[in-house]
C-alpha cells in the first residue's frame, strides 16, 4: 500500500516500416512513460509502465493500457494489468516534542507512522502523566498538545494502531516552575485604627507561588491577598516574600494607620440670645446663664452647626 513500482514493457516492430505508437491509460493509478514515440524497423523500444498504490485501501485493481499505432494489422492493442494492493501494519511510530518546559505552557507532541504505505486510518492513543487519555483517529501523523500545573518529570505515551498491527513509543519531558517576574505589593490605607487593611501582591510571571507577608507589628500571614488590624495608629512597612522553586523575590508597601475622627465643640458667648428667651415665653427674660452658641469641629475640617445651650435663673 502507498508504494510506486515501475516494470519495463517493450513495443517491437517487425514490420517493413516505421511504427508509430501513443498509449493511453484507463486509471490513474497507471501510468505511461513515453505516452507515444517512434519505433524503426525490425526493431523495439521500451517503455516504462509505473503502479502506484498510494492511497488506495488494500484491494485487486484492474485496468487497461491501450497501444495506438500505425501497424496495419494490430492497429490498437489493448493490455490488461493487474495491481494488487496488500494491507501494511505499522512497522514504528516516531515522537516528537521537548524534553523542558515551564508550569502551566502547552507543548505540543507529535506521532508520526513509517512506512509512509501504512495502511490507513491510524488510531492513535495518547497518555501522558497527570493527563486525561487523548484518541485520535488521522492519517501518517498526528500532533497533540499538553499543560503541566506541577514541576517533575512529565511520560508522554502514544500507541499507532490500524487494522494490521500496532506501534509504540515514549518521551520524557521536566517541567519546572516559571520564575517570579514583576512582584508588586499595595494596600488600600490610610486606614483608621480599628479597621482592617487589604494588603494585594501581584505578579507579572511565576507558577506555584506561596506569598508570605510580614506586616511590619510583629505579626504574619500568607496569600496573595490578605487583611490585616493594627493595634496602633502610625506607618507600619509591610513586606511580601513570593517563592516557588525556581527563585523568591520580596516587595514592600507602606501602610498608614490613622486615628479616629474627633469632634471639638468651642463656646461662643451671646447677650442677643435673650431676645429669644422673651420672644418664646411671651414675658420679659429673667437673666440667662451659660448663654452659647458652639462651631462643631470635624477633624482639622470646618463644620458649620451651631448649637444652644439655655439655663433660666429664678
Amino acid at each position: 500500500m502507498d508504494e510506486v513500482t515501475t516494470q519495463t514493457l517493450a513495443i517491437s516492430n517487425g514490420n517493413g516500416v516505421t511504427l508509430t505508437y501513443e498509449t493511453i491509460s484507463s486509471s490513474p493509478w497507471l501510468m505511461v512513460d513515453p505516452v507515444s514515440g517512434v519505433v524503426p524497423t525490425n526493431d523495439s523500444v521500451p517503455i516504462q509502465v509505473t503502479l502506484d498504490s498510494t492511497g488506495l485501501q488494500p484491494s485487486v485493481y484492474s485496468a487497461n493500457l491501450l497501444i495506438n499505432s500505425n501497424d496495419p494489422i494490430a492497429p490498437q492493442v489493448q493490455v490488461p494489468v493487474t495491481m494488487t494492493v496488500v494491507p501494511v501494519a505499522p512497522i514504528s511510530v516516531i515522537l516528537s516534542g521537548p524534553d523542558a518546559g515551564l508550569a502551566g505552557h502547552p507543548y505540543n507532541f507529535t506521532a508520526a507512522v513509517v512506512p509512509i504505505s501504512t495502511t490507513l486510518p491510524i488510531q492513535y492513543a495518547w497518555q501522558a502523566s497527570g493527563q486525561p487519555p487523548i484518541t485520535h483517529t488521522a492519517g501518517l501523523s498526528d500532533t497533540v498538545s499538553f499543560i503541566w500545573d506541577t514541576p517533575g518529570m512529565q511520560v508522554i505515551t502514544v500507541t499507532a494502531s490500524n487494522d494490521f498491527g500496532a506501534v509504540v513509543d515514549a518521551l520524557t519531558i521536566t517541567i519546572t516552575d516559571e520564575p517570579i517576574v514583576g512582584l508588586v505589593a499595595t494596600n488600600d490605607s490610610p486606614t483608621t485604627l480599628g479597621l482592617p487593611t487589604t494588603l494585594s501582591a501581584t505578579l507579572e510571571a511565576g507558577s506555584n507561588v506561596i506569598s508570605t507577608w510580614e506586616f511590619g507589628d510583629d505579626a504574619m500571614g500568607s496569600g496573595a491577598v490578605v487583611t490585616h488590624t493594627y493595634l496602633a495608629s502610625g506607618v507600619y512597612t509591610a513586606t511580601v516574600t513570593a517563592s516557588n522553586s525556581a527563585n523568591q523575590v520580596s516587595a514592600s508597601t507602606q501602610v498608614m494607620v490613622v486615628e479616629p475622627e474627633q469632634r471639638i465643640y468651642l463656646p461662643l458667648i451671646s447677650r442677643e440670645l435673650a431676645g429669644a428667651v422673651e420672644a418664646e415665653t411671651g414675658s420679659r427674660a429673667r437673666p440667662l446663664r451659660n448663654q452659647a452658641a458652639g462651631i462643631l469641629l470635624v477633624g482639622g475640617g470646618a463644620y458649620a452647626g451651631w448649637f444652644i445651650k439655655r439655663k433660666v435663673c429664678a
